[in-house]
C-alpha cells in the first residue's frame, strides 16, 4: 500500500489537521493488517505541528493503522506541485 518516503494525509482528520501532509517513513504489517510510522518531528517538547520539511509536518512517533492515511493529493498543502 504504502512505502518510506510516500506523503499521505489522514482519511479523517481531526479539524486541527485538515490538510496537513505527512511523510511515511516505516511500514510493516501484522495479523491486523498494514501499520505505518510517519517521520517524528524534532524531538523538541514545545514543538508541535511542526514542518519537517517545506510543506510536510511531523507525525508523533507512534504505528497507525494504514486504513487512517490516502496518498497526499497534489495542492493538499499548498506547497506541493
Amino acid at each position: 500500500m504504502f512505502t518510506p518516503g510516500d506523503l499521505v494525509t489522514y482519511v479523517r482528520p481531526h479539524p486541527d489537521d485538515e490538510g496537513m501532509v505527512y511523510r511515511v517513513a516505516l511500514v510493516q504489517e501484522d495479523s491486523d493488517g498494514p501499520w505505518v510510522l510517519l517521520e517524528e518531528e524534532p524531538d523538541d517538547p514545545d514543538a508541535f505541528n511542526v514542518e519537517i520539511s517545506p510543506g510536510v509536518y511531523g507525525g508523533f512517533g507512534c504505528w497507525e493503522r494504514a486504513i487512517e492515511f490516502r496518498f497526499a493529493d497534489i495542492g493538499d498543502n499548498g506547497d506541493e506541485g
